[in-house]
């Protein structure tokens, strides 16, 4: 990444010499500088720089370290397990996850990366569970999902909670996976010290702790797409038999894990030019031993081993899913056909070939299809604002809001190491570039992904940039390597990585809620940004603590943003108006003073059948609905939307998770709903 900081062999950081020769100095010149710079600390107090050389010496301590931070990792990750209730998306994929091993069928989520929940079903195999019968054929299959999942998790006598943990054990698992995975590139990179710097931000990160515990397709996306990238530039410098192999493996991954996996093909070819551009050859290990360096060469072994790629991949997919097109056994039309129809799909031309000519399988296709679809236009909410087609700002802000701080400082700080090392010298301009060039895959894996995720119109959560996270983490190992042998230079990132671990062991459980605090933490969270960066209907389990403790008769009135079921989790209450996907639960028409539960991405009103700001129109079909007696269909819908404009301008009394409470008597409720129009209103 930075000068001199290419892999490191022989003792690492505990001998300078084989620093120097690793990182490309010349020893004759800098061979004053590095003695001064890393001769042995005369003994005393403890020193940062001390215990990073006595790191790289006492080698028996690295794989401590290793040890407890994923250690930790797990034990936050698990250890808030019980305590959340499960997030939207994840009763359809952990019922898909199940499916897909007990009945071989791919009709349920297909939208979702197989991958994950091929992981996620593997943790439930060893108990039978009760699946519900399929419904009416001729529904469609994102409605008979949601249906499905519900039963099957709170309808047909099986144990939801049970089930739950059971697969996010497994993609706790997949978290660390990747924290390992960052932890040895980083290594490999810039040492001992780095990788453990890396290590620690990724075990620590509340971003990888919110989303590594959930059974969705996120953070293993996020270890696919990094080994792919890695695996496959370190194949273009050594070809063997094993670089090639793990490469397509990784790449075949990368594409299941998420519909947005085919990015790492188009990197893949960006790599390969970047790769002919540049002056280092490739070792072939495969027959005779031989290094190819020319030009032409190269070129020719750069398209057949992206042609090789493709191959690996396409037989992967197919592989997925049992080698069948049909997304379920039997013989006539499948479900995923007739929604197709049904969706009045906008797909192209390309999609529209591949199914007529069953290219590949028709679940895959249903749905990448599915989510080109519906990343073209879908509601969101950010700092106040509204939008059905996003922001470019979006995840720049998020980035920025959700960030910690000390992770921020982390980042900074590497790229001050890189910026002060370029400008020091000629010579060690040529090490920055030689660094960059190393750690092409990790930069194009920010840039690429970050630009796609940016320029997408689907602003619904922070977590779409959980990708560029670990390859962040493992460029910021440069401190490491920048630290050795600096008293003070080395306190920084101790100082940053002690600062860290405070505030994720203090967040504990609510990782998904965390805000950094100059967005004002989690208690201003939802004012900036809701959904699944905030409130994803994980906090069930937290309201009915909640509820238990209320003055006894109290009533208690619930407007819930979220698939999994209140009347499971225990919490009795009054239901409002809220987002639960086909559970026709009857909602009170006329509410009363009392404690008033609402999930914040319902307050801001993104999921409401009346979005977005208040306005003059829904004011007057307000007033209509009012004059009508309260008896039209649309007044609960109108009441629910008119009380949470009411409830933006309020802070709420208290705060348990994502769900804001109220405690509303009266008055504020004849101001809320027969006062004059909230203050937000838009003419």
């Amino acid at each position: 990444m930075f000068p001199g900081f290419g892999p490191v062999t022989g003792s690492g950081l505990g001998n300078p010499v084989s620093l120097g020769v690793a990182s490309g100095w010349d020893s004759a010149q800098d061979s004053g500088f590095i003695a001064a710079r890393y001769s042995p600390m005369e003994k005393g107090p403890f020193q940062p720089a001390g215990f990073l050389q006595r790191l790289g010496r006492a080698r028996w301590l690295e794989p401590l370290v290793v040890l407890a931070l994923l250690a930790g990792h797990m034990a936050l990750a698990v250890g808030s397990l019980r305590n959340k209730s499960a997030t939207f998306d994840e009763i359809v994929h952990v019922t898909g996850a199940y499916t897909y091993w007990i009945e071989g069928s791919y009709s349920i989520n297909p939208e979702n990366g197989i991958l994950p929940q091929r992981i996620a079903g593997l943790a439930l195999l060893g108990k039978a569970y009760s699946l519900p019968g399929l419904p009416d054929p001729d529904r469609l299959v994102h409605e008979e999902h949601w249906s499905i999942a519900h039963r099957f998790l709170y309808c047909a006598g099986n144990d939801a909670d049970e089930i739950l943990f059971r697969a996010r054990c497994a993609m706790v698992a997949v978290s660390m996976l990747l924290c390992l995975a960052v932890y040895g590139f980083s290594r490999k990179h810039f040492g001992r010290a780095g990788g453990l710097i890396s290590l620690a931000l990724c075990t620590l990160s509340p971003t990888v702790l919110a989303h590594g515990r959930l059974v969705t397709s996120d953070v293993t996306a996020g270890l696919c797409f990094l080994l792919s990238a890695g695996c496959f530039w370190s194949m273009l410098h050594r070809l063997s038999w094993w670089s090639l192999a793990a490469s397509c493996a990784a790449m075949g991954a990368a594409v299941l894990s998420k519909m947005s996996g085919p990015m790492v093909m188009i990197l893949a070819v960006v790599m390969v030019l970047v790769w002919l551009l540049g002056k280092r050859g490739m070792r072939i290990s495969i027959g005779q031993k031989r290094e190819v360096t020319q030009r032409g060469k190269k070129t020719l072994l750069g398209c057949g081993i992206l042609l090789v790629h493709a191959l690996a991949v396409f037989v992967l997919i197919w592989a997925a899913y049992g080698f069948r097109y049909r997304s379920e056994g039997g013989t006539g039309e499948t479900r995923l056909a007739r929604s197709w129809d049904l969706l009045q799909s906008t797909r192209g031309p390309a999609i529209q070939q591949a199914g007529e000519a069953h290219l590949l399988p028709e679940a895959y296709l249903f749905g990448l299809d599915y989510v080109l679809n519906n990343a073209q236009r879908r509601r969101a909410f950010m700092n106040g604002h509204w939008s059905a087609e996003g922001w470019p700002g979006f995840f720049p802000y998020a980035f920025a809001a959700k960030t910690p701080l000390a992770i921020l400082g982390m980042i900074l700080l590497a790229a001050a190491v890189g910026v002060r090392w370029g400008w020091k010298s000629s010579a060690r301009l040529q090490d920055l570039r030689k660094g960059l060039y190393d750690t092409v895959p990790f930069w194009l894996l920010i840039l690429g992904f970050g630009a796609l995720v940016v320029t997408s119109k689907l602003n619904i959560g922070h977590r779409h940039l959980l990708p560029v996270y670990p390859a962040l983490f493992l460029l910021c190992g440069v401190v490491g390597k920048w630290s050795a042998g600096r008293t003070w230079g080395a306190a920084l990132p101790v100082v940053l990585l002690l600062a860290l671990a405070g505030r994720t062991c203090w967040i504990f459980p609510d990782y998904l809620t965390h805000f950094n605090a100059l967005a004002g933490g989690a208690d201003r969270g939802y004012t900036h940004l809701v959904d699944s960066s905030y409130d994803w209907g994980q906090d069930l389990p937290a309201l009915r603590r909640f509820l238990s403790r209320r003055v006894p008769g109290t009533p208690a009135y619930l407007c819930y943003f979220g698939s999994a079921s209140p009347e499971w989790h225990g919490v009795e209450a009054l239901f409002l108006p809220g987002y639960m996907p086909l559970f026709r639960i009857p909602f009170i028409q006329d509410p009363g003073p009392g404690t008033y539960c609402i999930s914040a991405t319902m307050l801001q009103g993104v999921y409401q059948d009346f979005w977005g700001p208040w306005t003059m129109n829904y004011e007057r079909w307000y007033q209509a609905a009012l004059a009508a007696g309260r008896r039209e269909m649309q007044w609960p819908l109108l009441m629910i939307a008119r009380l949470c404009a009411y409830l933006r301008n309020r802070t709420p009394d208290e705060r348990v998770g994502s769900i804001l409470i109220y405690h509303l008597e009266q008055t504020h409720l004849r101001e809320a709903l027969l006062g004059p129009p909230p203050v937000e209103t838009v003419h």
